[in-house]
């Protein structure tokens, strides 16, 4: 869960910063702020519901 989400996220701080340098309109950080709060919103709840899978374990692994 927690490498998935950082992997997702890791890119955000980039996206600002060329966002800033690159255009002249205020409006586009916002939005890279907020496409990456709705994007929290929605892969935090499906990393949380797919953590609550049972790991798998050397029996399951072994039998495959």
């Amino acid at each position: 869960m927690v490498l998935g989400v950082g992997t997702g996220f890791r890119s955000f701080p980039a996206a600002l910063i060329v966002s800033v340098q690159s255009f002249e309109d205020p409006n586009v950080p916002v939005m890279v702020i907020m496409t990456t709060l709705t994007a929290l919103v929605v892969l935090l709840p499906v990393a949380w519901i797919a953590g609550m899978r049972a790991p798998a374990t050397l029996d399951r692994l072994d039998r495959a």
